[in-house]
């Protein structure tokens, strides 16, 4: 079945969403259309390409989720939201979109669109609140230039293969809560110059090519909402200051009970508010977890796959299965009593497995796969296993400047309190064994096991 919208009457709003409507829309008449939601049916093109949409009143049209080929169609010029991700449409942005003035919302994410983005797509951004780009094949730099006061909130570009450097002139967007670059092929140093953007709740530089230390300033904390951050894959090198992560442990009034989103809400002429939400993937435990929806009260860490130095203290969870890992597991690990989930499995680790506290609740699967281990909980047995290792105190480690193991980390912390999850994940790191260093870093205090598992 395929959409014909007659001329001859006065229609303004049609909503047909989640059918199983198919084949063309074919775009004739009503012109006096204001709000479209064709989404989640089986709708393949627009007849023609390109494809001016007829309906000159139009400033809602929502085509997500459909099997719509070919190019972007040619707007009205007064939309307001356009969303049509999740389809498989080809080309690029025409310059036809810099004249959008009054667009709010552009969702393209989840297509085969290409090329560069037009110069002028500044244009739109003193009204530009959602800019959804993800899943692409974009590629190129992004404007230089972006309207002071612009009301931008979310800019998700990530899954696709901009280059270069970021605009500087990003800083002016005071509105910015989200800014996801992951999975892309930026080439620049930390975004410090973001620190004072009073809104910035989560920043993603995931798989890129950043590089170098991360610079501080003067300021008490840099970044004062920031909650999520994902530094993984790239290039960054040196000690991670402490004011990067000043807002991890910031108290909210918010509960469990009043759940709120990271979501641009906006109200239209027909509903009283129609939502944007932002949508993220994040690794934990070793296992990647999709997002749809993302809580303000989340907060996640991931400096993953870099060069840092430092050391670690109170984790949860520790992962370094499937490395080149040998030598021993280090004794010292057995004083991470907040240790819950550990797994070296398929390394090249020997010697005997150490004993005590949380050691002794791990099983079999932490330790598999690494013919050189012995002892509790595998049945391989060691020479003089009735010797227990030694536990240093950490006093003792604290005097103690130099480290009997180095070698790459993938770490996971993960912890769990007041409705929330909170996401640390650290690795490659040469650890100093300086344990009071993530305790101070993450403002992390003691969590009772009750609530850890609430």
């Amino acid at each position: 079945m395929h959409l014909e919208l007659m001329n001859g009457t006065r229609l303004e709003l049609l909503i047909l969403n989640n059918n199983r409507l198919s084949g063309p829309i074919l775009t004739f008449g009503p012109t006096t259309l204001r709000y479209l939601d064709l989404s989640n049916n089986f709708f393949t093109s627009f007849g023609q390409h390109p494809t001016f949409l007829p309906w000159t009143h139009l400033k809602f049209l929502d085509l997500r989720s459909n099997w719509l080929e070919g190019s972007l169609p040619i707007l009205p010029i007064n939309t307001s939201h356009f969303f049509i991700s999740n389809n498989s449409l080809t080309g690029n942005i025409q310059e036809s979109f810099c004249n959008l003035s009054s667009l709010k919302v552009l969702d393209l994410a989840s297509n085969n669109l290409s090329g560069s983005l037009p110069r002028c797509l500044d244009n739109f951004g003193a009204s530009l609140s959602v800019l959804d780009l993800q899943r692409n094949k974009f590629q190129g730099s992004i404007p230089k230039t972006w309207i002071k006061g612009s009301q931008l909130e979310i800019v998700n570009l990530s899954q696709n293969k901009f280059q270069g450097h970021l605009s500087r002139s990003l800083d002016k967007c005071t509105m910015l809560k989200v800014l996801d670059l992951s999975n892309n092929e930026f080439n620049d140093r930390f975004l410090s110059w973001l620190e004072n953007l009073p809104n910035l709740q989560v920043l993603i530089l995931r798989s890129n090519k950043f590089h170098g230390p991360i610079r501080t300033s003067k300021s008490e904390y840099m970044f004062q909402k920031l909650r999520i951050i994902d530094l993984s894959h790239n290039n960054f090198v040196g000690k991670l200051p402490l004011k990067l992560f000043g807002n991890c442990n910031a108290k909210t009034s918010k509960t469990a009970n009043h759940l709120t989103y990271i979501q641009v809400s906006s109200t239209t002429t027909y509903r009283s508010y129609d939502e944007y939400g932002y949508s993220m993937t994040v690794t934990n435990k070793g296992e990647i977890m999709f997002y749809e929806k993302v809580q303000e009260l989340l907060m996640v860490v991931d400096i993953s796959r870099n060069r840092f130095v430092g050391s670690l203290t109170e984790l949860e969870a520790l992962d370094l299965s499937q490395n080149m890992l040998s030598g021993e597991i280090p004794q010292q690990l057995i004083q991470l009593t907040f240790l819950e989930f550990f797994n070296v499995s398929h390394n090249i680790l020997t010697g005997l497995i150490p004993r005590g506290k949380q050691f002794d609740t791990f099983q079999n699967n932490s330790f598999e796969g690494n013919p050189g281990l012995c002892g509790i909980p595998l049945t391989k047995k060691c020479e003089n296993s009735d010797e227990t290792p030694s536990q240093p105190s950490i006093s003792q480690e604290s005097h103690d400047s130099k480290s009997p193991f180095e070698f790459g980390w993938k770490i996971v912390a993960i912890g769990y309190g007041f409705g929330f999850v909170v996401g640390v994940i650290i690795g490659p790191i040469v650890i100093a064994r300086k344990h009071n260093w993530l305790m101070k870093t993450f403002r992390i205090r003691p969590l009772s096991r009750r609530r850890l598992r609430n």
